[in-house]
C-alpha cells in the first residue's frame, strides 16, 4: 500500500487531485494552509506526536488505532481546549488527506526546528542524518519507483 500511495502521491500535484472539487474549494484549502503555516507554532505538538508521524514516512505503520483517520485524531489532539477557534483549517477541510499530510509535515518540521534538531530521532546531528537519509531514499525511489519499499531504510 505504502508503495502504491508512494507512485500516486508523486505523480499527481495537488491541484490537479483537487480538480474535481470546485474553484472555491481549491482556494479555500490554500488559504487555510497558508493562514495555518503563518500562525505561531501553538506547542501543542510533542516528541510522541513527531515519533508517529516519522515512524508512518519510514515503515509505513501508526501506532494510533481508531475509527477515524490517525492523522484526523493527530490534528485534533493537538489543538488547544482554551481556544474557540480550534484551528485555522476549516472542519470540512480535514477529512482531506492532502491538507492532513500538510498540516502533518509542517508540525513535525515546526518541532524540529523548536527543538534544534534534537528529536527523538536523537541529537541533532542524528536527527539530521535520518531526515537526509528519508530524502535521499524518497529522491532514490522516485528514479526507481519498483524498488522494494524495504530497501528505503537500508
Amino acid at each position: 500500500i505504502r508503495q502504491a500511495f508512494g507512485k500516486l502521491l508523486k505523480s499527481i500535484p495537488l491541484d490537479v487531485i483537487l480538480s474535481n472539487h470546485h474553484h472555491a474549494e481549491i482556494q479555500e484549502i490554500s488559504l487555510a494552509i497558508r493562514g495555518h503555516m503563518s500562525k505561531a507554532p501553538s506547542n501543542t505538538f510533542h516528541p510522541q506526536d513527531f515519533s508517529d508521524i516519522i515512524s508512518f514516512i519510514l515503515y509505513g505503520s501508526s501506532h494510533r488505532t481508531g475509527k477515524e483517520s490517525w492523522l484526523e485524531r493527530l490534528f485534533y489532539s493537538c489543538q488547544r481546549l482554551d481556544k474557540h477557534d480550534l484551528s485555522s483549517i476549516p472542519h470540512n477541510l480535514l477529512k482531506t488527506e492532502a491538507v492532513l499530510w500538510q498540516w502533518a509535515i509542517w508540525e513535525a518540521a515546526q518541532f524540529t526546528v523548536l527543538s534544534k534538531l534534537r528529536t527523538p530521532l536523537g541529537r541533532a546531528q542524528d536527527t539530521f542524518q535520518t531526515i537526509e537519509g528519508i530524502i535521499r531514499s524518497l529522491a532514490a525511489h522516485t528514479l526507481n519507483p519498483d524498488q522494494d519499499v524495504s530497501q528505503w531504510t537500508t
